[in-house]
Formats: structure tokens, C-alpha cells, sequence
């Protein structure tokens, strides 16, 4: 037996070791993955955006846009 009642186990009290902290990597991996992907989604989208408007009149670029819309 041992010598300090505090050192007994009772069946089905173990824990699963480090799952909340598992949990909560996992979640903050996901995050991360998420506004990096949002972030090039962004710049993909803004640079393509521009990329179309070299070479060419700013009205024009807007006249297409607006056309584009309707």
C-alpha cells in the first residue's frame, strides 16, 4: 500500500497526457495555415488586378471593369 493516501490511483481517472495541449497546437497550425493562405489569396488577387492594367488607360481598364459587373 503506499504510504500517502494522495498517491492512489482510482481506475479510469488516468489521463490522456498533454491532450488539451495538443489541442490547442493543433488549432493555433490550422490558424496559422489559414491567414497565410488568405494573405497570398490577397496579394494573387491585387497584383492580378494591376497586372491587367499595364499598358492600358486607366479609363479603359475601369470602362472593362464596369462592363465586366453587369
Amino acid at each position: 500500500p503506499p504510504r500517502n493516501p494522495t498517491e492512489r490511483k482510482k481506475k479510469g481517472t488516468e489521463r490522456r497526457p498533454d491532450t488539451k495541449q495538443s489541442y490547442d497546437e493543433t488549432v493555433r497550425r490550422g490558424g496559422l495555415i489559414f491567414a497565410v493562405a488568405a494573405f497570398l489569396v490577397g496579394l494573387a488577387i491585387l497584383f492580378s488586378k494591376r497586372r491587367g492594367a499595364k499598358g492600358r488607360g486607366a479609363r479603359e481598364v475601369m470602362e472593362e471593369m464596369r462592363l465586366s459587373r453587369a
